[in-house]
């Protein structure tokens, strides 16, 4: 039995929009729902921080998730269109990379903190357990020792 094209693009998009509302109730289990205030907003704005946070983690494994989960992140096309500086904090260290800008910087923790605040933020850090948390200008993604997945941030 052959489907007309019509048909067969109207399953496509369908089984598209169940994977997607599969994948975001996987992702936001455990999770403050702030989610749908976060998309639009996020939908929105045209300046992005995506911060990769290690001052709390104990292990350099764990560091590479969190810096792991951020290059997901910054792939997806959930940030395409936007101005995303990223923001890598350690210790006392803030580093920056600002976009279409070929340098990076160095800053104290309070000079990132002051130019991050006023952007839509995702913020990836340890914790005790894997959740992720929505406010409307903030997606908080905590990771622990024991994460195995990836991450990424796909809007439709």
């Amino acid at each position: 039995m052959k489907l007309e094209r019509r048909t067969r693009w109207a399953i496509i998009i369908v089984l598209a929009i169940l994977a997607l509302i599969i994948a975001i109730y996987i992702y936001s289990s455990n999770s403050s729902n702030n989610i749908d205030g976060f998309l639009s907003n996020l939908k929105e704005s045209k300046e992005v921080a995506l911060i990769m946070d290690t001052r709390e983690s104990n292990s350099l494994e764990l560091n590479h998730k969190i810096m792991t989960c951020g290059i997901g992140i910054a792939q997806g096309n959930g940030l395409v269109g936007k101005q995303t500086t990223i923001y890598g904090i350690e210790d006392t260290i803030c580093y920056i990379s600002y976009p279409n800008d070929t340098h990076n910087a160095n800053a104290t923790i309070q000079e990132c903190e002051n130019e991050i605040k006023n952007k839509i933020q995702i913020h990836i850090q340890s914790g005790k357990e894997d959740k992720t948390i929505f406010e409307a200008n903030k997606m908080k993604i905590y990771i622990s020792e024991t994460y195995e997945g990836s991450c990424m941030l796909q809007i439709q």
